[in-house]
């Protein structure tokens, strides 16, 4: 029989229960003794400040060998990258440029800074990464470039897009692949990155590869990658990696896979679980008829919890301990002057709208934590069934 003074376990924190999450997740990025003894070397032999070195040299080799790509360029970030890319494609100002209407906000600012224009397009249904069908509508005699984002455990098939810009005898288009959240991620045996005409990467503070900041801009084309050079060249490198930020990503190339297999593991058996809730629903496994390997940078589900708002289910998923926030704003209110829109673009406004986004490190914890945020969405869920009963 329960004691009066017992703690209901289904109590949510913010109304005065026991949180959920009894330990914070793992730090990031994680603490490797092999950057730190690259780091040691580096300040005995003073290579870390210098403006050429072997370290970069190191990571170039290592991307180079990981993606499949014949030419790196490294950069300041993954925005800068993008722009990059684009500068490296050929776009100009004139031309259009597809993108999602849900994606990272740089993406859209990257196109305006190369004078093109961004034109929209809707995502999937009940997704994040962009429709083809949504693509075939919004090419015109200016579309020069798409560019693609792998999202929140979502891989978008390039090779069919590709061969679907061919049947439409548009196989001038370039495509710029966005790996920042997705580096690690394969489709058919190729890693992401390996995809489009050229590929980005981006090693922010979060990122699965982590320097605090940095990119990288990847092609086997020559001829983009010297319009690449270019870009990045005014008399020194305008958007440099420092040997110091070379030092730290390439222990990180070589454990990606592992840490990668870890937190795709417990990503699959929360999104699992979501399935007996009503309010908390993840991804589908996409169909295919080719094996697709996500990355997973973030967690998404789909919140549906009235009469809660989202903001209010995520103040209490907050505190119970869960590094969990919202997704994207998308550019569903960016103006005509800005960009051209295909469509209302109402899979985007739903992505907006209902997304939230359980942060990477947590995906490295054991079992026991796997279980609490378990626990957590199970006492959210009977929350909201209850307000909603007495409604």
């Amino acid at each position: 029989m329960a004691q009066l003074n017992e703690p209901n376990p289904l109590k949510l924190a913010i109304d005065g229960g026991t949180p959920s999450i009894t330990q914070a997740p793992p730090a990031w990025p994680i603490a490797n003794e092999e950057i730190r003894s690259a780091i040691d070397q580096a300040m005995a032999d003073h290579t870390w400040g210098v403006y050429h070195g072997p370290w970069l040299d190191e990571l170039n080799q290592q991307l180079s060998q990981y993606f499949g790509r014949e030419h790196v360029v490294c950069c300041s970030s993954g925005t800068v990258a993008v722009e990059l890319a684009l500068r490296g494609t050929g776009t100009k100002p004139g031309d259009e440029v597809v993108l999602a209407g849900y994606d990272f906000p740089g993406n859209f600012r990257a196109i305006e800074a190369v004078g093109a224009t961004p034109v929209l397009v809707d995502v999937i249904a009940g997704g994040w990464v962009m429709d083809f069908d949504a693509v075939k509508e919004s090419l015109s005699e200016k579309t020069h470039s798409i560019l693609i984002s792998h999202l929140h455990g979502q891989v978008t098939n390039i090779p069919t897009l590709r061969e679907t810009l061919n049947q439409l005898g548009r196989g001038d288009v370039q495509i710029i692949e966005d790996v920042c959240q997705a580096p690690g991620g394969r489709f058919d045996g190729q890693p992401l990155g390996a995809l489009g005409d050229i590929s980005v990467l981006s090693f922010g503070g979060s990122k699965l590869l982590s320097a605090g900041r940095g990119g990288a801009v990847l092609t086997n084309d020559s001829r983009i990658a010297q319009r690449v050079k270019i870009a990045n060249d005014r008399g020194n490198e305008a958007y440099p990696l420092s040997q110091l930020q070379a030092i730290v990503l390439t222990p990180q190339i070589k454990a990606l896979d592992d840490l990668n297999a870890r937190r795709t593991e417990n990503a699959l058996r929360l999104q699992t679980f979501t399935e007996s809730l009503a309010t908390l629903s993840g991804i589908q496994p996409q169909s295919s008829d080719v094996d697709i390997a996500p990355a997973f940078f973030k967690v998404p589900f789909q919140l549906n919890c009235e009469p809660w708002s989202r903001d209010q289910w995520l103040a209490a998923a907050q505190a119970e301990g869960l590094p969990i926030g919202t997704g994207f704003r998308g550019f569903l209110n960016r103006s005509e002057r800005r960009c051209r829109k295909v469509g209302p673009l109402q899979n985007c406004k739903t992505a907006i709208e209902q997304t939230v986004l359980l942060h990477h490190p947590i995906l490295l914890s054991g079992a026991d934590t796997i279980g609490q945020i378990e626990m957590t969405f199970q006492k959210l869920d009977s929350s909201i069934k209850a307000a909603a009963d007495h409604e």
